[in-house]
C-alpha cells in the first residue's frame, strides 16, 4: 500500500465534505426526523386518548342501556300493576251493579206477587160473594162481604 499526497487530499475532502454535510445537510433532516417523531407520539398519544374515551363512553351507554331497562321494567311493572287494579275496580263495581239489579229485580218481584195476591184476594172475595149470593138468594151488602171474606181469610191464615 502505497500513501501518498492523493490520499490525504481525499482525506480532508472526505473530512470537509463530512463537516460540511453535518453543518447543512444533518440539521435539516434531524430536524425531519424529529418532527416525524414528534408528530407520531402526539398521534399515538391521541390514539390512547380516542382509545380510553371510546372505553368510558362505552361503559357510559352500557349504564344508560342498564338504567333505561330498568325504568322500562318499572313502567311495565307499573303499568302491569295498574291494569289489575282498574280490572279488579271493573269488578268490583259489576258486582256492586249486579247486586243493586238484582236488588231491584227482587223488589219488582215481591211488588209483583203482593199485587198479584191483592188481586187474588179480591178475586176470592168477588167469587165468595157470588157464591154466597146464589147459596142465599139475596144479595150481600159489597162491604160486608168483604169484611167477612177477610176474617175468614185472616182465619185461615192463622190456621
Amino acid at each position: 500500500m502505497d500513501i501518498n499526497a492523493t490520499l490525504f487530499v481525499e482525506m480532508v475532502i472526505f473530512i470537509g465534505f463530512v463537516l460540511l454535510t453535518m453543518k447543512y445537510v444533518w440539521p435539516p433532516i434531524n430536524a425531519a426526523l424529529e418532527n416525524r417523531r414528534v408528530h407520531i407520539e402526539e398521534g399515538l398519544r391521541q390514539a390512547e386518548e380516542g382509545r380510553l374515551r371510546l372505553e368510558e363512553s362505552a361503559e357510559e351507554a352500557k349504564k344508560t342501556i342498564e338504567k333505561a331497562k330498568l325504568q322500562a321494567k318499572k313502567i311495565v311493572d307499573n303499568a302491569d300493576s295498574q291494569a289489575a287494579t282498574i280490572v279488579q275496580q271493573a269488578k268490583d263495581e259489576a258486582m256492586t251493579q249486579k247486586q243493586k239489579i238484582v236488588d231491584s229485580a227482587q223488589q219488582d218481584i215481591n211488588h209483583y206477587i203482593a199485587l198479584q195476591k191483592e188481586a187474588i184476594s179480591h178475586e176470592i172475595v168477588n167469587v165468595a160473594s157470588t157464591i154466597s149470593e146464589k147459596l142465599l138468594g139475596e144479595k150481600i151488602d159489597a162491604k160486608k162481604d168483604i169484611a167477612m171474606l177477610n176474617q175468614l181469610i185472616k182465619a185461615k191464615g192463622n190456621e
